[in-house]
């Protein structure tokens, strides 16, 4: 039988006829092939996806921010009041004024002899979300002891380390201190007794003062001064771990002086006091000035300088 060659039918369209592609380029496969990529072709970066946590940190930081800002806005915003409290003291006996304190600056001065203590305490505390500190009073039954003691409640966010109670005393010229505060200074003038003077973190200073008796000024952070006299007899200290210490004498005291400083110099303008230095920092000094009288002066830093004056 002879082979038969159809023909495609009329009535099928061109464009349902099988296309036939015989370029061998292309037949390797549908895609561009490496190297034959046009360099002048830009290739359009792939999207990536956003991360929605970023945006949400981001968000808890500002708002961190802003909530410190406002706190310490409100915490800026303080009120102050103040008391008066007055006590009559026996004219036989020496009076003692006991006070602690958490924050704020005590100052204590003299009044005439015999004289009432008087103690006036400022409260500065936040409008919102505080109460004025509370102060405890007291007076023995002997009326020669005084104690005022601090109670600070407030404890929230909103009023931490902005609270704290100034006091100004009035005390007869004669008279026993016991003073502490844990942040403040510390001022007392014209006041004749044994005195312990005591802060965590200040300063504390003495002037036109007469000591006696087991006395000290003692403080962590802070310097030390005091110009006046001393008792014969007594143990008078003089410290701080950080801050200088300068105190002035009269010039005919009588005491034997022990001082130190780690890192600092040691000044003496009583020619019996033989100062010793460490090498490059830190001193020594020990001496007695006139007969001593079994008086002792100690005066200690660990850092800071040390300075021992005659005065008049």
């Amino acid at each position: 039988m002879e082979n038969q060659q159809f023909e495609q039918p009329e009535w099928q369209s061109s464009s349902q006829q099988r296309y036939v592609n015989t370029d061998s380029r292309e037949q390797q496969g549908y895609g561009p092939q490496p190297g034959l990529i046009d360099p002048r072709e830009k290739i359009q970066p792939t999207r990536r996806r956003r991360r929605p946590w970023l945006w949400i940190i981001g968000a808890i930081v500002i708002i961190a921010l802003l909530g410190s800002g406002v706190q310490a806005g409100l915490r800026s915003i303080t009120s102050i009041s103040s008391e008066t409290h007055t006590y009559t003291i026996s004219a036989s006996t020496l009076p003692t004024l006991v006070l602690n304190d958490d924050t704020g600056t005590i100052t204590i001065h003299s009044g005439a002899a015999n004289s009432k203590v008087t103690i006036e305490a400022t409260k500065h505390f936040p409008v919102f979300g505080g109460s004025a500190p509370a102060v405890q009073y007291s007076q023995d039954s002997n009326a020669n002891t005084i104690n005022a003691t601090v109670q600070n409640q407030n404890g929230n966010f909103l009023s931490f380390g902005n609270d704290n109670v100034d006091f100004n005393v009035t005390i007869p010229a004669n008279a026993n201190l016991k003073i502490h505060t844990e942040t403040g200074s510390i001022n007392v003038s014209g006041v004749s007794g044994t005195m312990s003077l005591d802060t965590a973190t200040g300063s504390i200073t003495a002037n036109q003062d007469a000591l006696s008796g087991q006395s000290t000024l003692q403080s962590n952070t802070g310097s030390i001064t005091y110009n006046g006299s001393i008792a014969p007899g007594g143990n008078y200290q003089f410290s701080t771990d950080t801050g200088s210490v300068d105190v002035t004498l009269p010039a005919n005291s009588s005491f034997h002086v022990d001082a130190s400083t780690d890192t600092g110099s040691i000044n003496s303008d009583f020619s019996s006091v033989n100062v010793e230095h460490r090498g490059v920092i830190g001193g020594d000094a020990h001496g007695d000035v006139g007969s001593g009288s079994g008086t002792t002066v100690t005066l200690k830093t660990n850092t800071g300088s040390i300075g021992l004056h005659e005065g008049q």
